[in-house]
């Protein structure tokens, strides 16, 4: 039986109040934490203590086209961020395609730096990375 039909194009990245569009083929969303959710140790009986890091922060990582309208968006958002401050926003990943509706959600997120520029032979990816400091992972 089929669970159902995956379709990048119904993947959508909203930062701030925009869609991002343009990514570059064969590329991905990647949304993770930048730490483990909990840390364990042993001690020399074998017992184990797990403790919470309590650290929801995380970073979404993409690449879109030289050519994106979408970069000259962010790079807008990081340029306000560096000269102001002013550049939190928050962040929505949403899989429209999943029957379980995954969600990424993070209320507070920047630009960490603007993407790399490459010129050569042919058009080249921008890479973005956006920091999160409440990443969140919702099925609905």
């Amino acid at each position: 039986m089929l669970d159902g039909t995956y379709d990048f194009k119904a993947v959508n990245l909203i930062v701030g109040i925009k869609e991002i569009e343009g990514f570059e083929d064969g590329s991905e969303i990647v949304a993770e934490r930048t730490e483990d959710s909990f840390t364990s140790k042993v001690d020399v009986d074998g017992n184990v203590t797990r403790s919470r890091t309590n650290n929801k922060m995380g970073r979404i990582t993409f690449t879109l086209s030289q050519f994106s309208s979408s970069n000259a968006y962010l790079q807008t958002i990081s340029n306000l961020d560096e000269a102001s401050g002013a550049g939190v926003v928050p962040s929505k990943i949403a899989d429209k395609s999943n029957p379980s509706q995954e969600n990424v959600i993070a209320t507070q997120s920047w630009i960490v730096k603007p993407s790399s520029k490459s010129y050569g032979r042919e058009s080249g990816p921008r890479e973005w990375i956006i920091e999160c400091a409440d990443i969140n992972f919702l099925q609905l």
